[in-house]
């Protein structure tokens, strides 16, 4: 799900770009451009909580579910970020 959103932040990111390009007459490097699409994909407001449910299903069709809450810490912006994931559900794996 990440690739179709990255790719439309790209999208919106060159796009910009380029308008802004055909005021100045200068095109950005493409590195230039993937570090911002990146950045704006990757980077948004400082702090994150998520709650998670993820199906886990194996090559036999049978399927586990998993409940999490996954917390982000941004330690500098557009830089590095820690994380943090909390199971919740099932008991075996709760308070891992």
């Amino acid at each position: 799900m990440k690739a179709p959103f990255t790719f439309f932040t790209a999208f919106l990111v060159f796009s910009a770009i380029h308008a802004d390009a055909a005021e100045k007459d200068s095109v950005p490097p493409v590195d230039e451009i993937v570090t911002r699409a990146n950045l704006t994909a990757y980077y948004q407001g400082f702090d994150g909580k998520s709650r998670v449910a993820m199906t886990i299903t194996d090559k036999q069709g049978r399927t586990r579910t998993r409940d999490f809450i996954i917390l982000r810490k941004t330690i500098e912006q557009g830089g590095d970020q820690k994380y943090f994931v909390y199971f919740q559900n099932p008991a075996d794996v709760r308070k891992m």
